[in-house]
């Protein structure tokens, strides 16, 4: 959050009589500006163009219904000379993130940047060049319509709940058909940057700065069949271990009759053909889970991991930073 750089009541811009006059103005002089009344306050102007409209009052709020035009004259559609660029620019501070703050008698142009809030509307316009936003996932918009909206802080209240919805239509502004979807992006800095940030990942792999969104159910889905998988897993082992166990338990306590020393022992034909017969299933057995095993884990990490798979945990349209 930023700081608060300026006082609630900033007359310092005016000139010199008018900030005297409204510095010793009381609650009674009409332009003291209490209750939302009329006050004195520096204004600068606008160079308006040919076409433009202009609503304004004195207090550095303004409606301009004309062709695009970003900056001067010269920038925007409306300033080479396009059609269909009808734009409405609704600004209020024009000046305001400039050192010192707004001054009157002077002239200006638009400004994204140093004006206090915007919401500007185009038929068409470069939206994203606008207001100098990165590229995403979405990518940059160009001649097409274009609603941008600016302020310290934005917010979107619904009582009922708010969609961010894309594609709803198949041709665009311009009459283009729209040949794919476009998601949403979530860019916190206004940094898609992809450069490689390391140590994030696993075993320290390098990973992408901006990335799909998670699918919250699909996770909770994955999650759920690895532990499945790993339970299975390790039930199997135990079983292959208690045999184990037993089979070594059998061998610890066979005895067979022993010829007078020094006459080796005779090995046991029970025994080693016990041994041999367990130790032939249990490689088809573990074999057999190695197998299923195997196709299981193939199948999650298609299914979950890939971006064709059914239930691919990530979002194909709408990334975050």
């Amino acid at each position: 959050m930023g700081k608060k750089t300026r006082k609630a009541r900033d007359l310092k811009n005016l000139p010199p009589t008018l900030q005297q006059a409204a510095e010793n103005a009381s609650d009674n002089n009409p332009y003291c500006g209490m209750n939302a009344g009329n006050i004195v306050e520096p204004v600068p102007n606008l160079n308006q163009a040919g076409s433009e409209k202009v609503v304004k009052n004195e207090n550095n709020a303004w409606i301009v219904l004309g062709r695009d035009r970003p900056a001067s004259r010269i920038t925007g559609y409306g300033g080479m000379g396009g059609t269909q660029c009808g734009s409405i620019d609704m600004v209020v501070g024009r000046m305001s993130a400039v050192k010192g703050g707004p001054k009157s008698n002077i002239f200006v142009d638009p400004n994204f940047e140093t004006d206090a809030a915007r919401i500007y509307i185009s038929q068409k316009t470069n939206i994203d060049q606008n207001f100098d936003l990165v590229e995403g996932g979405v990518g940059i918009s160009k001649a097409k319509s274009g609603i941008g909206i600016k302020a310290d802080a934005v917010r979107i209240i619904g009582r009922e709940g708010i969609k961010l919805v894309t594609g709803v239509d198949k041709n665009n502004s311009q009459g283009g058909k729209i040949k794919s979807t476009s998601g949403i992006d979530l860019i916190a800095g206004n940094d898609d940057s992809k450069q490689k940030i390391k140590g994030l990942g696993l075993f320290g792999k390098k990973i992408d700065f901006l990335q799909p969104m998670v699918k919250g159910d699909n996770l909770v889905d994955a999650l759920i069949e690895i532990t499945d998988q790993i339970g299975d897993l390790a039930s199997r082992f135990d079983k292959f271990a208690k045999e184990q166990i037993k089979i070594n338990s059998v061998a610890a306590v066979h005895v067979h009759p022993v010829a007078p020393l020094p006459k080796p022992t005779e090995p046991s034909i029970e025994m080693g053909s016990m041994v041999m017969d367990a130790s032939i299933q249990q490689f088809v057995n573990c074999m057999a889970t190695d197998w299923s095993q195997r196709l299981n884990l193939s199948n999650f990490k298609n299914n979950f991991l890939k971006p064709y798979g059914d239930r691919w945990i990530c979002s194909r349209y709408n990334r975050t930073t």
